[in-house]
C-alpha cells in the first residue's frame, strides 16, 4: 500500500460524505433512512491526520502513475 500522497488524501468523513453521493444517500431524507456511519469520540493516541509521501517511490519508477482516481474507486467500491 503505497498510499495517495496528498492530492489524493480524505478524511473519514470527506469519504463518507464520497460514499453517500454515490449511493444517492445525499437525496435521502435524514430521518428514516439507515446511518452509513456512527462516529465516537477520538481515542488517545489516534491520528488526526496521515498523509504517505510516494516520492521516494516515484524516484525509483518516475513512469509510475496512479492509475485510479479516489472517485473511480469509490464508485467500484459502491457498484
Amino acid at each position: 500500500n503505497l498510499g495517495g500522497g496528498p492530492e489524493r488524501s480524505v478524511s473519514i468523513l470527506e469519504a463518507a460524505m464520497m460514499i453517500e453521493r454515490e449511493l444517492g444517500y445525499d437525496k435521502t431524507p435524514l430521518e428514516g433512512r439507515p446511518a452509513l456511519l456512527q462516529f465516537h469520540e477520538g481515542r488517545k493516541g489516534d491520528r488526526v491526520w496521515d498523509v504517505h509521501d510516494v516520492s521516494k517511490f516515484r524516484n525509483d519508477y518516475p513512469d509510475w502513475d496512479y492509475e485510479y482516481s479516489l472517485q473511480d474507486i469509490i464508485k467500484d467500491l459502491c457498484s
